[in-house]
């Protein structure tokens, strides 16, 4: 998965010998337009769920609110699940207006709801959906979590890898940068 220059996202397909899958869209590869703004879809990470679906996240670009949280669901062919959202995809927008939020990991927990994680204005942000595709409203703030926590203004916290573990509680990895605090020696009298 990737991006595919321009609006398009870019999903292969792959077969056991490292040849092309022909079954997946048009000799392999399926890119379609998710949005509206040019150069912004991308899938950034790919999950195989069991019957040969997929599931995936990334970012989604709109004028309205910038560029969203994004996840999608796949059949084996690399078509949209449309049981999922009733068209396949769904995007999130977290709080601030044209703020960056990227998904940049997924999760499946046993009972099908898929877990994202990665940023949005700095913070590491986290999403569950059902099943079906809706935000899990019981997920912290109506299925959507923000992580803020960054040292400074110019800081940043990124979250690039997600696992559900027992009893659905999530456990999320990634980066922080910009800045640190310099520890700052104690001066005293020496004796």
């Amino acid at each position: 998965e990737g991006t595919g220059g321009g609006n398009d996202d870019a999903r292969g397909g792959v077969a056991a010998t490292g040849a092309r899958d022909a079954t997946w869209g048009r000799a392999g590869i399926v890119t379609p337009d998710w949005s509206e703004s040019p150069g912004g879809d991308a899938l950034r990470a790919l999950i195989r769920m069991e019957h040969g679906r997929y599931v995936g996240c990334g970012r989604f670009k709109t004028t309205a609110t910038g560029t969203d949280f994004f996840a999608a669901r796949f059949n084996s062919n690399g078509s949209l699940d449309t049981s999922f959202n009733g068209s396949g995809f769904t995007e999130t927008a977290f709080g601030l207006s044209l703020a960056v939020d990227q998904c940049n990991a997924v999760a499946l927990q046993t009972d099908g709801m898929v877990v994202s994680a990665g940023y949005t204005d700095a913070h590491v942000a986290l999403t569950r959906h059902t099943a079906s595709g809706q935000l899990h409203v019981t997920f912290d703030t109506g299925g959507m979590d923000e992580l803020k926590g960054a040292e400074t203004a110019t800081g940043q916290r990124e979250a690039g890898g997600v696992r559900v573990a027992t009893r659905g509680m999530c456990l999320v990895a990634g980066l922080r940068f910009g800045p640190r605090r310099r520890r700052v020696p104690r001066v005293g009298r020496s004796r």
